[in-house]
């Protein structure tokens, strides 16, 4: 008897490469649902928790670095939390939930860091997952095949900086 799992082709993705795809799609459900939806995949830091709150969370969950780095996690995520609210002037969560979505149906555009990100052409290895966890879809890649690059829409961006956090190579600043 084969183990269920090979038996029918399933694989497992966890932790921090599931963040983009995930981000994505909370974005996506809470543009389209008025019930609270729970963001979930690849929450390692209160940045990340920032990041599904801005999208339309009304909540998150911590598993995978829970069970890498223990329940201390939560107090620590919380903290870091707290620390962005006060740096970025606001007082509590619902000053930023659904920002994302806000500038989505109003067209507005939301400035936490003031301006677009800049590109480093020479570190950006075209690998698109800042175009996927891009929510307002400002992010593209241009381009056949080896020539593409990587093109930041300024009217479209909300300044909101993740996709400066989902970049592996750090070819956004």
């Amino acid at each position: 008897m084969a183990f269920l799992g090979t038996k029918f082709g399933t694989g497992w993705l966890s932790g921090r490469p599931l963040k983009p795809v995930a981000l994505r799609c909370v974005f996506e459900i809470a543009r389209e649902v008025s019930k609270p939806v729970i963001g979930v995949g690849g929450i390692f830091t209160g940045a990340d928790a920032i990041d599904f709150i801005m999208a339309g969370a009304s909540a998150v969950q911590i598993c995978t670095a829970a069970i890498l780095h223990g329940p201390n996690i939560y107090g620590r995520v919380a903290t870091e939390m707290a620390q962005w609210l006060e740096r970025h002037g606001c007082t509590k969560l619902s000053d930023i939930r659904g920002k994302f979505l806000e500038a989505y149906h109003k067209g507005h555009r939301i400035t936490f860091d003031g301006r677009p990100p800049l590109i480093d052409h020479s570190k950006c290895v075209r690998c698109g997952m800042c175009v996927t966890s891009c929510c307002p879809g400002a992010l593209a890649l241009h381009g056949a095949d080896k020539d593409k690059m990587l093109a930041v829409d300024a009217h479209v961006c909300v300044h909101c900086g993740l996709c400066l956090s989902t970049c592996p190579q750090q070819a956004l600043s």
